[in-house]
């Protein structure tokens, strides 16, 4: 990616004020992400390659598990919306209803559990096909009154999953499953998150702890006051007590209501966790797998850009080319270690050198095909 052929390129540069920033006013400047209208957000190039390599994250642990991936649609009929009452009682008016006249009776989604359970009730046939256990990616869209921007959105990214059982025991180990796959995620990503089970009627929840998000009564960790938490995943039996019209043909070829479990991870929630988790004085020291580029190819003179140029297309997939003419070295060098990437590769005097995020490796070559060999080791 070239720096100089993008949008806010003013704003890309280290706060002055970083130390005293919170994270969630750091990831909405412009530079990873920007809300152009109160909980709308765009995801911007260097946003979107993080973005993209949680959400691969999050579908490898779960096919690890022995999860499906599917996709489903962005809009639902009202009509199975409000076969999940209490769900209309509970999201009431942030339920976004379409006016327009060919697609009137339906809404933009804003919760998913009773879509599939009415995709389960037109395809589950027999006991012999469950558990099913599915994890997709979607966009919820909710008319939330008060945006808090990343935190609390109108639109939002959503990593959620289903299971379809055919008794007690099975319903359990997807609820474990869902743990687990949250478990996974979030050893992976670095995120230390705090658990509590069976509040609420959710069997199990994530939160993360930090010094945004909302002011929970949590009594396990601070008796005397409310502690700021966000809820980043949660998986639940879906409302027990409900008759759900999905049902099976049981081993004895009785007719048999399905268990459903549900699973939900908050993905900007998460995003933000990840860069809050992994802030230092340089800026955002994330893992490497996550970082928006392996190598920030820097020159440090104006005559520099073209030989950094050729360099740069051997390895653009990688790579982040600096190529900004107004903008001195250091700021430059600065940038590169505040959005995380953990390799510098700069060029001057006729010399490449190749410098880690914490400058205790440095490394110098004299060409180009040097270059190129180390770093494809």
């Amino acid at each position: 990616m070239k720096l100089r052929r993008q949008l806010f390129t003013p704003d890309m540069k280290k706060p002055n004020d970083y130390v005293d920033r919170k994270t969630s006013s750091l990831l909405e400047n412009g530079v990873f992400t920007y809300f152009r209208d109160p909980g709308v957000p765009f995801y911007l190039p260097l946003g979107r390659k993080v973005l993209t390599k949680i959400q691969d994250v999050f579908l490898e642990e779960a096919e690890n598990l022995g999860m499906s991936h599917i996709e489903i649609p962005a809009i639902m009929r009202d009509e199975v919306l409000e076969e999940g009452e209490e769900i209309v009682y509970t999201f009431n008016e942030r339920i976004v209803r379409l006016n327009n006249l060919r697609l009137k009776g339906y809404h933009l989604l804003t919760t998913p559990e009773p879509m599939m359970l009415d995709l389960a009730s037109s395809s589950l046939c027999a006991y012999s096909q469950l558990p099913i256990r599915f994890v997709y990616h979607v966009d919820i869209v909710r008319g939330v009154r008060e945006s808090k921007g990343m935190l609390k959105g109108r639109q939002f990214k959503t990593f959620m999953g289903n299971s379809f059982d055919g008794n007690r025991e099975s319903l359990e180990e997807s609820l474990r499953l869902f743990e687990q796959v949250s478990d996974n995620i979030f050893d992976r990503l670095g995120i230390v998150t705090h658990k509590r089970r069976n509040i609420g009627g959710v069997n199990i929840e994530h939160f993360y702890l930090g010094t945004e998000g909302d002011n929970l009564d949590m009594p396990e960790i601070d008796a005397g006051k409310r502690v700021k938490a966000l809820s980043l995943a949660m998986a639940y039996h879906y409302n027990p007590k409900k008759i759900v019209k999905a049902r099976f043909r049981n081993k004895q070829n009785k007719n048999s209501r399905v268990l459903y479990g549900t699973y939900g991870m908050g993905t900007q929630r998460v995003f933000y966790a990840l860069f809050d988790s992994h802030r230092d004085k340089r800026g955002f020291n994330l893992p490497s797998e996550l970082a928006p580029f392996q190598f920030s190819v820097i020159p440090v003179n104006l005559a520099d850009h073209k030989e950094v140029e050729r360099l740069y297309e051997a390895i653009k997939d990688g790579a982040l080319l600096d190529d900004r003419k107004n903008v001195p070295f250091g700021e430059k060098a600065t940038f590169s270690d505040y959005v995380g990437i953990p390799w510098k590769i700069i060029y001057g005097n006729g010399r490449y050198t190749i410098k880690n995020r914490n400058e205790d490796i440095v490394e110098t070559f004299d060409s180009e095909e040097a270059v190129l060999n180390r770093i494809r080791k």
